[in-house]
């Protein structure tokens, strides 16, 4: 799964910002956030002004043959207990198959390989089952469920807590690596 050739991340950047504007307000990507209210410019700008500068969180932008497709997130970053969260999104509709898969094997290789995290953390609604399933698939274990959490058209839902540490992403990509090559 070599793939940097065709496949890479890189930092997000100023003039990224309408595009991410308009993935983020798209009905595909709205309806798994927490916050699904379309986000106007100045809110933007004004995220991304809070962001830029804040050592806590990472944003990198997926890329498709050097074409921006998705964007990467890994906010509440903490040096000290080496951990942090972790969002992302296929912004395109049009991605290659397999585009998210390639996207979080690239994530997790980033942040525990670069970066050195030990643990990695993220959330998904519960009825996003593609996002469960994909925790699952990179080799993240469900730690459990914040009931009733998050207030979406007068329904609460729950949220599912999933988490990864570096020694079981070395373990998950091994054996990805090891089926990928019919080892």
């Amino acid at each position: 799964m070599i793939l940097e050739n065709k496949y890479g991340l890189r930092n997000l950047e100023k003039s990224d910002l309408e595009l991410v504007l308009k993935w983020r307000n798209s009905d595909h990507i709205r309806k798994y956030m927490y916050q699904d209210n379309i986000i106007s410019p100045d809110e933007h700008q004004a995220w991304y002004n809070k962001v830029k500068g804040d050592d806590t969180k990472i944003y990198l932008i997926f890329l498709h043959n050097e074409k921006p497709i998705g964007l990467v997130n890994f906010t509440e970053i903490d040096e000290i207990n080496s951990n942090c969260m972790w969002g992302f999104y296929l912004g395109e509709t049009d991605t290659p198959r397999g585009s998210g898969t390639i996207m979080g094997y690239l994530a997790m290789n980033y942040i525990f390989e670069q970066k050195s995290i030990r643990k990695v953390s993220g959330e998904v609604l519960d009825f996003n089952e593609p996002s469960r399933k994909f925790f699952k698939r990179l080799g993240f274990t469900e730690e459990g469920i914040k009931r009733k959490h998050i207030l979406r058209n007068d329904k609460y839902l729950d949220v599912y807590l999933f988490s990864l540490l570096s020694g079981e992403w070395l373990e998950t990509k091994k054996n990805e690596l090891k089926m990928k090559a019919g080892i």
